[in-house]
């Protein structure tokens, strides 16, 4: 890809969101290392959040407790890009425990003013402490487009966790609406490849969020409103439902 320094830093902005995911408000702790970042042939980003839910695709990971995370993120000028991201849980029973582990990488290229194209490979693990029935993992390939307001992805797993091949696709938005304060909106749809295994039918899942930040200082709060459903199998009860999180991000 051919970028300068202020492409680059707008590319890592992107990836630490999809690594962190926008149910996790991962465009608000991306947003603080697209801040913190100093203009550079490339970019490395660090930054901690801690939320008061662990929302993905309109699931809770975290069994409803609150969870601390830490993002890294590396941008390179050849395209190429890397993120980590791992979290722990917090509990009255079981006090302080690892969570998961995401590991995300790919290529990106702007293809027009304003508009950048990406595909890469994610690996997300998960403990038993998660919301799962047990500790499971998954890994997908994806492909998307990115411009200045609105990006969308489209991620294929071959074996999404420890079932079957699925597709997933999602549209997400971030708007400034002046004061300090930004939207994000989050719009997916989760669809099974293969034959459910209690009916004879795929079961297609949707599932969004709405949300606002607002920075002060190093810190940005935030907080967001999401939903998803049906329920299914392998997301337990905890798949279904509304559901208010609030969270606050650091850069390092």
């Amino acid at each position: 890809m051919t970028v300068r320094a202020s492409q680059a830093v707008r590319g890592t902005r992107k990836r630490l969101a999809d690594i962190v995911g926008p149910s996790h408000c991962g465009a608000v702790l991306a947003t603080i290392l697209f801040c913190s970042a100093a203009p550079a042939p490339a970019q490395v980003g660090a930054a901690v959040s801690i939320v008061s839910d662990d929302r993905f695709r309109g699931f809770s990971l975290s069994d409803g407790h609150p969870v601390g995370r830490l993002a890294l993120s590396y941008d390179s000028p050849t395209g190429l890009y890397a993120a980590a991201s791992g979290t722990l849980v917090g509990s009255a029973a079981d006090g302080v425990r690892p969570l998961g582990l995401e590991l995300d990488g790919g290529y990106a290229a702007q293809v027009s003013s304003g508009l950048t194209a990406d595909g890469g490979i994610i690996h997300a693990r998960y403990s038993r402490y998660s919301g799962l029935r047990s500790g499971l993992s998954y890994t997908e390939v994806y492909a998307g487009l990115e411009g200045k307001i609105l990006s969308s992805r489209i991620y294929f797993s071959p074996r999404y966790l420890g079932r079957g091949a699925t597709a997933y696709g999602e549209l997400n938005a971030a708007l400034p609406l002046g004061q300090g304060f930004t939207f994000q909106g989050h719009a997916g749809v989760f669809v099974p490849l293969y034959a459910y295994s209690r009916g004879s039918r795929s079961l297609v899942r949707n599932d969004w969020q709405l949300g606002l930040s607002r920075p002060a200082g190093r810190l940005i709060f935030h907080a967001a409103l999401g939903g998803g459903g049906p329920r299914q199998y392998y997301y337990r009860d905890y798949s279904a439902g509304h559901a208010v999180t609030f969270g606050v991000d650091c850069a390092l």
